[in-house]
């Protein structure tokens, strides 16, 4: 019976881990992703696993505009919201660098 019961424990222990997992200020797109494939890797999903991941990376990611973009979009999957994400997060950076040219005196032409 006591070995039943760390068994469960240990199984709720990793799948809080896996539920808790947001993604970080310095964690990329793919970073965060790979985190939340690691952790779901150790909680038994079996064939829901890439659906579980989808909703906490949805769920998980820093960007509010992000995850509204995502929210609108029909059939959504692991693969779409990933490449999404990351289409995002390239956008911010150029929008940076741009900026960042725009304030050094620099403009493009």
């Amino acid at each position: 019976m006591f070995i039943a019961f760390s068994i469960l424990a240990d199984d709720l222990v990793r799948l809080t881990s896996f539920l808790s997992c947001n993604q970080n200020e310095s964690q990329t797109i793919d970073q965060y992703v790979t985190e939340l494939k690691q952790k779901a890797a150790d909680c038994g999903f079996g064939s829901l696993k890439d659906s579980l991941i989808k909703d906490r990376l949805v769920c998980g990611i820093l960007s509010d505009h992000l995850r509204e973009k995502l929210l609108g979009e029909k059939s959504l999957t692991l693969i779409n919201c990933v490449n999404i994400c990351r289409a995002d997060e390239e956008s911010r950076k150029q929008v940076k660098v741009t900026a960042a040219g725009t304030h050094n005196g620099n403009t493009l032409k």
